[in-house]
């Protein structure tokens, strides 16, 4: 039996499940830029992209208070990661 591509897109998007995203832009506008474009994508397939969280002040005045990242997760994850080593 044949499926369609688009009978397959739906069921990934379906079971997609992405934990993070660590995003760089250039400045404050494209972060924000960033932010908001993909708020609606992930909004018009059913998705919520959160928490969020940058080291940008002014940006994180624009991310919803629903959206912000509880900044002692973030830290643990990108010390887990290896991203960000652990300060002694």
């Amino acid at each position: 039996m044949k499926t369609d591509d688009e009978d397959i897109a739906n069921e990934i998007l379906n079971l997609l499940h992405v934990e993070n995203i660590l995003v760089e832009t250039e400045d404050t506008t494209q972060g924000e830029e960033f932010y908001n474009t993909s708020k609606n994508i992930s909004g018009e397939m059913s998705m919520q992209l959160k928490p969020w969280n940058s080291n940008n002040n002014k940006l994180m005045k624009k991310i919803g208070e629903s959206d912000k990242a509880n900044t002692k997760n973030v830290l643990q994850y990108l010390e887990q990661s290896g991203i960000l080593t652990k300060r002694h």
